[in-house]
């Protein structure tokens, strides 16, 4: 495929790897059964073909000069992104979640295509069966592209699909000069501010300035309070799963009249609320979540792989009444959809004009934050996300063995200790907590006690 440079907010999640933390997003897709290495081989082998940006890679343009640009990887090579881990007995799912946990720390090789599938082979008596650890760098991988990529190698025809030509039915190409790159970058940039008309510029840079006023005020954005894991992050993980029936909540979701994204955000608020209040107590006001809302419609930058807008949404933890707590997880959920804090829009523009968060000068003075520690200091801007992705009807399998789950393991960021997100499969709600360790010390507990505050709800039918 013919060289294309790397959209800036794109190249925004580069920033995300530093001393403490990497952008490295991955699905965990548990088997009825075991499969062997050559079997996964060949499946993403067929994929391939299909789904140029697992093999590409990133150039750095001369001097930094541009941001950087995806190229065909030339000497791309499966075998160094399939692997292949035998957890000892005891095995079981402790074991699994804490090696996928240690695995996602690992940045990746920015000389590579930035995704890596990794096979697990649980040994315990209990088990004897396998997992895939599917790990994309969030550059390349928004929830739809992840979506796409699952499709593309265990969904349905994956086993059957055919590839051809010599090398599996695609060919690379030689990457073009620096010199090219930077030229036609110039007159990318040079359409892109033609194509704005005074008006477009004007509605857009006014809606950055009442955004960003937003952030400013307390009028638009609720305050965050402090928390015990709104803290500088370990270079540790810890990751909680648990699995819950979709239909379990039907019922009382039709009665309140409710979705169940509302239930996830009242059963993250309560769990949240217990776990706080035995440490000291829940503060009095909501806590503040950061909502990533997939993007609908045309993008503004059309290389742009990431189409996501940012929304918060106040987490009902100070209610203690659970009919309380779920109505007002639903209307503030209606006003974070109805009006996003960063629409996609904004978010590509502020990307261009803030295109140097990816030169090293920006990584040194964010790894010279962690060390000294800083966010131990600041007001939290919000205190955790918490991200529902729904997988539609589709059915996975490897080698011709059943995929039952699907887990969700999300990257933290500096401040913000725990990560909640659910992945819908099998009408059933997949649930993966991510948090530092040093922070959130019994992620377990916590995923146990969002299951009780999930039945708890279902009861209210």
């Amino acid at each position: 495929m013919q060289a294309q440079r790397v959209a800036p907010v794109d190249a925004g999640y580069l920033s995300m790897d530093a001393a403490n933390t990497t952008g490295n997003v991955c699905l965990l897709l548990t088997l009825e059964g075991t499969v062997t290495r050559d079997q996964l081989m060949e499946q993403v082998r067929r994929a391939l073909p299909g789904l140029p940006m697992l093999r590409r890679r990133l150039h750095t343009v001369a001097w930094g000069l541009d941001l950087p640009w995806w190229v065909d990887d030339t000497a791309f090579d499966l075998d160094r992104h399939v692997v292949e881990h035998d957890v000892p007995e005891p095995g079981g799912d402790k074991a699994v979640a804490d090696l996928a946990a240690r695995l996602t720390m690992i940045p990746m090789d920015r000389t590579r295509p930035l995704w890596s599938v990794h096979l697990i082979h649980d040994g315990s008596a209990a088990q004897r069966r396998s997992a895939v650890l599917l790990m994309m760098h969030h550059t390349i991988g928004d929830g739809s592209a992840f979506l796409a990529t699952i499709r593309g190698i265990f969904g349905d025809g994956a086993e059957q699909s055919s590839s051809g030509g010599a090398a599996g039915g695609w060919s690379a190409d030689p990457a073009p000069f620096d010199l090219e790159m930077l030229w036609r970058s110039a007159v990318e940039a040079a359409q892109w501010s033609l194509s704005q008309s005074m008006s477009t510029a004007t509605a857009t840079l006014g809606t950055l300035g009442t955004q960003i006023g937003g952030v400013m005020t307390t009028a638009s954005i609720p305050t965050a309070p402090m928390t015990p894991f709104n803290k500088t992050l370990s270079a540790k993980r810890a990751w909680g799963r648990a699995s819950v029936s979709l239909e379990a909540s039907r019922p009382v979701r039709r009665r309140l009249g409710v979705t169940a994204n509302d239930i996830l955000h009242a059963m993250t608020a309560a769990a949240l609320r217990e776990w706080m209040q035995r440490r000291g107590g829940a503060p009095a006001v909501p806590l503040v979540a950061l909502v990533p809302i997939g993007a609908d419609g045309p993008a503004p930058d059309p290389a742009a792989i990431n189409r996501i807008e940012m929304s918060v949404s106040e987490l009902p933890t100070h209610i203690s009444d659970p009919i309380d707590r779920l109505h007002a997880a639903h209307e503030s959920m209606r006003r974070a959809k109805a009006a996003p804090m960063f629409t996609e829009t904004v978010m590509d523009l502020a990307a261009r004009v803030s295109s140097a968060s990816t030169s090293p000068l920006t990584r040194y003075a964010a790894d010279a934050a962690v060390s000294m520690r800083v966010m131990d200091y600041m007001p939290p801007g919000t205190n955790l996300v918490i991200s529902n992705v729904s997988m539609g009807s589709d059915q996975y399998s490897l080698a011709g063995v059943p995929v039952d789950y699907v887990y969700p393991l999300s990257p933290l960021s500096n401040g913000q200790g725990i990560f909640v997100t659910t992945q819908g499969y099998r009408g059933r709600l997949n649930i993966g907590l991510t948090v530092c360790p040093v922070l959130v010390p019994d992620v377990d507990d916590l995923a146990a006690s969002m299951v009780t505050a999930y039945d708890d709800l279902c009861a209210l039918a």
